[in-house]
């Protein structure tokens, strides 16, 4: 399997990530080609640049002084209840019935439109149902005493 300088696993290779059998196999097209070798030497460079950067920044860790006006003002506050209003889920409430409302009037304006057309077309040809299933009931009357008559003459 060839490896190029955008394969992955050279940058788990550069950051000694990878199994047995895949360091092998890395190691092996390392050997092959000094391109993939100053691949993986420049991905180490960049790792090692990033990690000496974030070991000389500070995380937002509080100072003593910032602790203990914490720690003062809790203990201050220690069986208060907090007089603060969540925001999150009044505005959730606040857009629920209205939204709700909306969605419901369009449910009811769409199902007027496409039912009651519907069964005013279906008044309108009534008329030409009702006179062809009396057709077909007198063509099926008429066949049924076809049939009874020829019985009568066979039993006959």
């Amino acid at each position: 399997m060839s490896i190029d300088n955008n394969d992955p696993r050279l940058t788990a290779y550069a950051l000694g990530e990878l199994d047995k059998s895949e360091r092998a196999e890395v190691e092996a097209a390392l050997n092959a080609s000094d391109d993939l070798q100053r691949t993986v030497n420049e991905i180490r460079e960049t790792a090692e640049l990033v990690t000496t950067e974030l070991q000389g920044e500070s995380f937002g860790l509080l100072s003593d002084e910032q602790r203990s006006t914490i720690e003062a003002e809790a203990t201050e506050l220690n069986g208060q209840v907090s007089t603060k209003t969540i925001k999150g889920p009044w505005l959730i409430r606040r857009w629920y019935i209205p939204t709700s409302l909306a969605a419901s009037v369009l449910l009811a304006f769409t199902a007027w439109q496409v039912l009651i057309p519907g069964l005013s077309r279906a008044r309108e040809f009534s008329p030409a149902l009702v006179a062809a299933t009396k057709a077909r009931r007198v063509e099926y009357e008429g066949r049924l005493a076809q049939h009874a008559a020829e019985n009568e003459n066979r039993s006959l």
